[in-house]
């Protein structure tokens, strides 16, 4: 099923709340859906609180997540939770590192 990133976040965070209605609730307020595509979703957490963290770093709540979005979209997505806070300026995910490597050249920061 072809959806827009804002659709599938929507969706998602609704069919989240039946399933898991506190990680529903900290998603909604602290995550913002950042790629989508490629069988690939990435969700930016900023401004967790201590439980929020936890919660949403547990395998077990992040398999419940990558399941919903995957039965969602009606493939397997895989769906990464990044916690803003655990990246430090210059860090690169494993796509922009690929990337990279595959062209032999290094990301800057413009900043």
């Amino acid at each position: 099923m072809r959806s827009s990133a804002g659709e599938a976040w929507a969706r998602f965070l609704d069919e989240l709340e039946g399933r898991a209605a506190a990680l529903s609730e900290a998603l909604s307020r602290c995550g913002k859906l950042v790629e989508f595509g490629g069988g690939r979703a990435v969700v930016r957490l900023s401004g967790l609180k201590a439980a929020d963290r936890a919660m949403v770093q547990d395998a077990r709540n992040q398999k419940l997540c990558t399941k919903v979005f995957s039965d969602l979209m009606g493939e397997r997505v895989e769906l990464r939770l990044e916690d803003s806070a655990a990246v430090r300026p210059g860090d690169q995910d494993a796509f922009t590192s690929r990337v990279a490597s595959l062209f032999d050249g290094k990301v800057e920061d413009d900043r």
